[in-house]
């Protein structure tokens, strides 16, 4: 996501962007990526605080409302001799490979494909 300031006034400025999840930027106009996992949306506040070189100063929040991506977790509980899914590696061409969901997100997760 692109954020852009706009500053009217004499120059010499410093920005400090807070994104609402811990992450920060000094630039004038950062792009910034939200992690949102889980269902349904996340709101973020985002928060401009812009410093004149008098050491003026004035901020801005805005929330910033971000679509989850569902948190996609699986499992295989058959793989008794090693790390997951290695009986995928099996020299047998027919086999059974059962698959479980271990994801947080399973309420919004509709239909799942092989």
């Amino acid at each position: 996501m692109s954020f852009i300031s706009i500053v009217t006034g004499d120059g010499g400025y410093e920005y400090a962007w807070n994104f609402g999840n811990g992450s920060t930027s000094t630039q004038q106009n950062p792009n910034h990526t939200f992690q949102a996992l889980g269902c349904g949306t996340q709101n973020f506040n985002v928060t401009l605080m812009v410093t004149d070189v008098n050491g003026e100063s004035n901020s801005l929040t805005e929330s910033v409302t971000v679509k989850r991506r569902p948190d996609i977790s699986f499992e295989d509980p058959n793989a008794g001799f090693g790390s997951d899914f290695q009986n995928c590696n099996e020299v047998e061409i027919e086999y059974n490979m059962v698959v479980n969901n271990t994801s947080s997100s399973d309420s919004c997760i509709a239909t799942y494909s092989v």
